[in-house]
């Protein structure tokens, strides 16, 4: 019930903001339509708006080699976003508000030569102005067969390279073809947001939420940080202090990430208040290889949203938190199953491969992974948070995820999501490699 209330509530501001006025007079299926008015003495007055059932047909004609014809109907501009379509201006009557409401024909394109390819739609470049967007041809599929000017529009705030996936043997699995998480332009916020908001009134779960606009005082916001890798060949494997002693190599500006129309470009630095939590140890005789206390997931949540809601900074040198962890991938899962912390993704395979001798963690089939489950492959570890669309694989994940990142959520899919069987414990995570699934032992509830 608070969630519908929540999304009529958002509904009436998106009308608020687009000034939209609609009277209803029993008229069912009624929408607002652009018209001229009467001509006075040859002179021109703004358009006036009046319900109608009736809309005015257009058609909006793109050159090139394969020329293409969209039909579609006049709307005013805001009604147009609402249905999460296009507006063409020139093809209608009743003012510059009123344009041609059309389909728009999908597409993905880099929006500049050093970015990663983000969704947009095929257009003329001079129709491409809405909000932070431009036209692209780098990396562009799905206008090809329109040839001439037409190209690839998107938000021109989508990303650049990153040091995404950073290795603990200091090197970095960078992914040129994923898709940006940027939102382009505010129209598209709101039909997401509403999406989101309908998704969660049908499937809460009762877990933490990585939803929030992440906070951090002033003082440990930082907008560059410095790499801090084990073993990396390029010098960037200690931790420096302060910023100016980093090498300019090592230095790495912060992603910004979208919260409806907040940008977020900075991670929270790291802040140690108590003594370091220990080490697993290698010997499996060792007390820190027992059996652990019992746990709940929704514990595993709440310990591991706090560094998500922090953006807590990524380095394989430094601890954070009141009982420390290092802020790398594997000290972010560590805290999150309140074990002692592990010193690298190898160890947490191998502790995987002794089977029932291992008292800590254990394998699960990958489709039938719970919140606060976890999948490690190669050199990246993260936690599971919940299924977005079980029937394809697509799922949300939490992670430590790099210098440039910190601390936050992502959404990525098994890549043979139809192949793989349902007792599988491992698969391919698209544009991530092999991962393995798992979960803490003695977990409750």
């Amino acid at each position: 019930m608070v969630a519908s209330r929540s999304l009529v509530a958002l509904v009436a501001v998106v009308l608020s903001a687009h000034s939209v006025a609609a009277v209803s007079k029993n008229m069912e299926d009624a929408q607002l339509v652009a018209v001229p008015p009467p001509s006075q003495s040859g002179s021109a007055s703004s358009p006036r708006f009046v319900e109608s059932t009736v809309m005015e047909s257009c058609s909006v004609y793109i050159s090139g080699a394969s020329p293409v014809t969209r039909s579609g109907t006049c709307k005013h501009t805001s009604i147009c976003a609402s249905e999460n379509k296009e507006s063409v201006p020139g093809h209608c009557s009743g003012g510059t508000e009123n344009q041609c409401c059309v389909a728009p024909i999908e597409c993905v394109a880099k929006p500049s030569p050093s970015g990663w390819r983000a969704p947009g739609w095929c257009t003329e470049p001079s129709n491409c102005k809405t909000g932070n967007h431009q036209s692209s041809s780098y990396g562009a599929d799905g206008c090809n067969q329109l040839k001439g000017s037409v190209k690839c529009c998107v938000g021109a705030g989508a990303g650049a390279n990153d040091d995404d996936n950073e290795r603990e043997d200091g090197h970095d699995d960078e992914d040129e073809t994923e898709r940006s998480d940027r939102l382009f332009g505010y129209n598209k916020w709101i039909w997401n947001k509403l999406r989101q908001m309908w998704e969660e009134s049908q499937n809460s779960d009762g877990y933490a939420r990585a939803d929030a606009v992440p906070t951090c005082p002033a003082s440990r916001q930082l907008t560059a940080a410095c790499k801090e890798n084990y073993g990396n060949s390029a010098g960037c494997d200690v931790k420096r202090e302060p910023y100016s002693t980093c090498p300019t190599n090592c230095r790495v500006n912060i992603k910004k990430i979208t919260f409806g129309e907040t940008d977020i470009r900075w991670v929270c630095d790291s802040e140690k208040t108590g003594p370091t939590r220990g080490y697993t140890q290698s010997s499996a005789s060792d007390p820190t290889r027992g059996t652990p206390p019992a746990i709940t997931r929704a514990t595993i949540l709440d310990r591991a949203v706090r560094w998500i809601n922090e953006r807590v900074r990524y380095s394989q040198r430094r601890m954070h938190g009141n009982r420390a962890y290092r802020t790398d991938c594997t000290g972010f899962v560590s805290m999150a199953f309140d074990l002692p912390q592990w010193g690298t993704t190898s160890f947490v395979r191998g502790a995987l491969n002794r089977g029932s001798a291992e008292k800590t963690i254990e394998r699960v089939a990958c489709k039938g992974m719970l919140p606060g489950d976890s999948l490690v492959s190669e050199g990246h570890i993260v936690l599971f948070r919940r299924w977005i669309e079980h029937s394809t694989c697509k799922m949300e994940w939490w992670e430590a995820r790099g210098t440039a990142w910190g601390a936050v959520k992502g959404e990525f899919e098994f890549d043979n999501c139809g192949s793989m069987s349902n007792t599988a414990t491992d698969g391919q995570v698209k544009g991530r490699g092999k991962f393995w699934c798992l979960k803490r032992k003695e977990i409750v509830a």
